[in-house]
């Protein structure tokens, strides 16, 4: 049982007095290592429309400036910064679920899609993405007639 790794996911009430005594004592509990400035990924939805696909991502209380976004090598990557709110000035944390700071997505993008008319929008705390499908060209049969060969030119000779 030493060799065990165990996680129990932290809600936060290891940031109390309490939660640290408990976490120093048994040293049982896994808390998710965070460096500071470092946030948890935020959310992200992609789904395919007939035109394009679709890109949402949760982006709650983040400005148009928070966000940069690119597209290099088939790969959608969108950085960002979330805020925190200032000093509380509380005694600790009961539960502490929330991240902020910096975080960056990374996901790939289907290589039928035009990157160079990809539209944006940041609206109520959601992040849309529309990065439009490059139309497919149809494969139209094309008749190839056969010619016959002709006795002179040495097509059929072995």
């Amino acid at each position: 049982m030493k060799n065990k790794k165990e996680f129990i996911w932290d809600t936060g009430w290891t940031m109390t007095l309490f939660g640290r005594l408990v976490h120093g004592v048994s040293g049982r509990l896994a808390i998710p290592q965070v460096s500071a400035g470092e946030t948890g990924e935020p959310a992200m939805d992609i789904f395919e429309e007939k035109e394009s696909v679709i890109v949402e991502m949760e982006a709650p209380g983040m400005e148009r400036d928070d966000l940069d976004l690119s597209i290099t090598e088939g790969r959608l990557k969108v950085e960002g910064f979330k805020r925190g709110e200032e000093d509380r000035g509380c005694l600790g944390y009961l539960c502490l679920e929330r991240r902020f700071g910096a975080f960056r997505r990374t996901v790939p993008v289907p290589g039928s899609v035009d990157t160079s008319a990809v539209q944006a929008v940041l609206q109520d705390g959601l992040l849309r993405i529309v990065i439009p499908r490059v139309p497919e060209k149809r494969k139209s049969a094309v008749k190839v007639s056969i010619r016959k060969a002709s006795a002179h030119s040495g097509e059929n000779e072995r």
